[in-house]
């Protein structure tokens, strides 16, 4: 590894509402039950739950709620002078929480790709050239979007239309994408879908995004959406991540995430289990590790033969530092 010093910028705290404490307390008063309030939450776009159970654990604590079947039930009232202390030891925690170093599902899954890779683009912020395909990509995410939005308003060749008064390049294909995913909602009757969620979890660290959520029975799955169905390790890690915040945010096991692949209309259905999750934590802590070492990673032999570096966006500098390296070890 080649010892870098102490310039990384760290300063990755999480941003989160100036008005969090009064989002989640205004949520708990309604005497809902807790599934109800993660419900509202994913109706709002609130991104954070660590503090709904913040809350709920303190005010439990302190006698003033007692959480019956899932359901909230004050047993005291709640004056003034209270609510002040309930934020202010609110406040506290949360920025003690918030002070680490955050990672999504998706960067670990390139961190196992390739070490360096991930260093070079998270650490010294050397940009994504947005290709020809991840264009598109951000096109049909677009697409899914303006979809789930009209999901019942409007037909599929509604919608296209509609999109091409907007966007450019409206290929045919992208409706049999719509297609595809109409009826892969339609045949498991999802009782609702929110489309582009982002969701921070304070306690584990990590930041996830992910095209739909969706809720049946009582249930929730990530679901996402890729141009090619490739269920490999590095996907795995992606959707496992994607798994574990979202059980974080909604406190409810996820027992399944869905992958589905466009072009190749492919859908996959991956268990969950415990096996998986480990091996998810176990890169988390490496990247840590890595990041504290103050070192650029050396490029792993594996990664060279599975040919990961011949589109990679950041294969001149990392040969750079390459040349650096061996002038370096030789003398």
């Amino acid at each position: 590894m080649l010892n870098i010093g102490n310039g990384i910028n760290m300063n990755l705290e999480v941003k989160l509402p100036d008005d969090y404490f009064d989002i989640v307390f205004n949520e708990i008063k309604n005497n809902r039950t807790i599934f109800d309030i993660v419900f509202s939450f994913l109706i709002k776009k609130v991104e954070c739950a660590d503090g709904l159970f913040i809350l709920l654990s303190k005010l439990k604590r302190d006698k003033k709620i007692e959480i019956i079947k899932n359901k909230i039930i004050f047993i005291d009232s709640i004056d003034e002078n209270y609510k002040n202390e309930l934020k202010k030891y609110f406040d506290e925690r949360i920025e003690k929480l918030r002070k680490k170093i955050f990672f999504s599902p998706l960067e670990i899954s390139k961190f196992y790709q390739c070490e360096r890779r991930f260093f070079l683009e998270k650490y010294l912020k050397l940009k994504t050239k947005k290709d020809e395909k991840s264009k598109e990509g951000e096109k049909i995410h677009k697409l899914i979007k303006f979809f789930l939005e009209n999901y019942l308003r409007k037909n599929i060749d509604e919608i296209i239309e509609e999109l091409k008064k907007n966007e450019k390049n409206i290929k045919e294909e992208y409706k049999d994408y719509l297609n595809f995913l109409n009826n892969f909602l339609k045949k498991n009757k999802f009782s609702t879908v929110f489309s582009e969620r982002r969701f921070i979890s304070l306690e584990k660290s990590l930041i996830s995004s992910s095209d739909l959520i969706c809720v049946k029975d009582g249930k929730i799955f990530p679901v996402e959406i890729k141009m090619s169905f490739r269920k490999n390790k590095a996907t795995l890690l992606q959707l496992i991540g994607e798994a574990i915040v979202l059980e974080r945010y909604a406190r409810k096991k996820v027992d399944y995430v869905f992958l589905i692949g466009l072009k190749n209309k492919k859908i996959g259905k991956i268990k969950i289990d415990e096996k998986l999750k480990e091996s998810f934590e176990k890169y988390r802590r490496k990247i840590i590790k890595v990041i504290l070492s103050n070192k650029i990673p050396n490029i792993k032999e594996i990664t060279i033969k599975k040919g990961i570096c011949n589109y990679c966006h950041v294969k001149d500098m990392c040969d750079e530092i390459e040349k650096i390296r061996k002038y370096l070890k030789g003398s």
